[in-house]
């Protein structure tokens, strides 16, 4: 697993493998970065997630950018996050 020191919010890139890529692979990769960032502990944050054939970007988003009408959070795309945009 690696964290970039430059993005300044919780994160980590998982690199996949063939294996990784299955519905079962796929899951436990995700749920292995889920663990590393603590989201069980914060369950009202928002999350990203990148995914490519070789890696996987988990982010916590902890902060929205508007309420909707109901008081749901809104939060900008993943891409947004990343600088991809």
């Amino acid at each position: 697993m690696i964290v970039l020191p430059e993005f300044q919010f919780k994160h980590v890139i998982y690199k996949l493998t063939e294996q990784n890529l299955s519905s079962e692979g796929l899951l436990y990769s995700y749920t292995k970065c889920a663990v590393f960032l603590g989201l069980k502990e914060d369950e009202s944050a928002g999350v990203t997630c990148l995914l490519t054939p070789k890696w996987m970007m988990v982010a916590q988003v902890c902060n929205p950018y508007m309420l909707t009408q109901e008081g749901y959070p809104v939060y900008l795309d993943g891409f947004a996050y990343a600088g991809l945009v």
